[in-house]
């Protein structure tokens, strides 16, 4: 499977393309009658973390997010499981 990356810090626009380049992004638009996703909950969230991780790669260099659930629009998206790993 395919996954795009880009150097932090990204931008609302890169997020936005990053987006609709995954596979699945026919899913989040409300794919066979089911609800659109809150897609601007996933770009916010994405320059958010991306502005953290440009802070805080010297001192935090790993960050893992699994799963970031992707809830129905205006309803904001919720991560399940996250790892921060902080350096030596």
């Amino acid at each position: 499977h395919w996954v795009p990356f880009l150097y932090c810090p990204i931008t609302e626009l890169d997020a936005r393309e990053m987006i609709q380049e995954i596979r699945g992004y026919h899913l989040l638009t409300g794919f066979r009658g089911s609800p659109q996703a809150d897609v601007e909950a996933i770009v916010s969230t994405l320059v958010n973390i991306s502005a953290m991780a440009d802070i805080l790669s010297a001192k935090a260099p790993e960050l893992d997010i699994n799963p970031l659930m992707v809830l129905p629009k205006n309803q904001g998206v919720k991560a399940v499981d996250v790892l921060l790993t902080f350096g030596h």
